[in-house]
C-alpha cells in the first residue's frame, strides 16, 4: 500500500457534513453520500494504515 499524498479540498461548511468517522488519531469526514461497497472499502484502507501489522 502507499503512503497518498496531501491535497487540499475547498473549503465546507459544518452544516455540509454528512458523516464523520474518527478511528483513533485518523479522521474521515463524508460530503456527499457513497454506496456502502465503496464506504467499506474506505474503512478497511484507512484501517489497515493505521494498523499495517494485523
Amino acid at each position: 500500500m502507499t503512503v497518498p499524498q496531501s491535497r487540499r479540498f475547498e473549503k465546507k461548511g459544518r452544516n455540509d457534513i454528512l458523516m464523520k468517522i474518527r478511528l483513533g488519531k485518523v479522521e474521515v469526514t463524508f460530503f456527499h453520500s457513497i454506496n456502502q461497497e465503496t464506504l467499506e472499502t474506505i474503512l478497511d484502507k484507512v484501517l489497515f494504515y493505521d494498523h499495517p501489522t494485523q
